[in-house]
């Protein structure tokens, strides 16, 4: 077995190779079991979520590589590569096959500090971006406010 070593959250951490990672269709019968889930359809297909839901993935690996896991998930939904392997018409979905390759490919080609890295930008861009939605509601509700004063 390959092991990769990474510093995230001053913490190092062992990048294991892909069999120690399984992704399967969220069950709610594992509730207690840790792990990251994404959703399987939907405009956000490929997001990372905090609560699992009946359209999740569940991705399952052990603890201590669980936060590069996650960060990985989060890479490939930003990066936005499950666009193209999107199916149906209605609600879009991705084929967990599909999902499966793409991780694994991602989760071998990137070292963990770089996975971490991108991880702190996106997490910073986040931020920023709920920031600008916050100030946008309060400009659309100033429009609004301006627009019933005259009525």
């Amino acid at each position: 077995m390959c092991v990769r070593n990474a510093v995230v959250n001053n913490k190092i951490l062992t990048k294991m190779e892909t069999s120690q990672i399984r992704i399967v269709v969220y069950n709610p019968a594992q509730e207690g079991t840790k792990g990251v889930y994404v959703l399987s359809r939907g405009a956000n297909t490929g997001k990372v979520q905090k609560v699992p839901s009946l359209n999740t993935y569940a991705i399952y690996a052990p603890d201590e590589v669980l936060p590069l896991v996650e960060a990985t998930a989060n890479i490939l939904f930003q990066s936005r590569r499950l666009r193209p392997y999107l199916h149906g018409t209605c609600i879009e979905f991705v084929r967990i096959q599909v999902y499966r390759s793409l991780f694994n490919e991602l989760w071998r080609t990137i070292t963990p500090e770089v996975i971490a890295k991108v991880a702190k930008q996106l997490e910073v861009l986040e931020q920023y971006s709920s920031s600008l939605q916050a100030q946008l509601k309060k400009v659309a509700s100033l429009y609004c406010a301006v627009a019933s004063a005259v009525l």
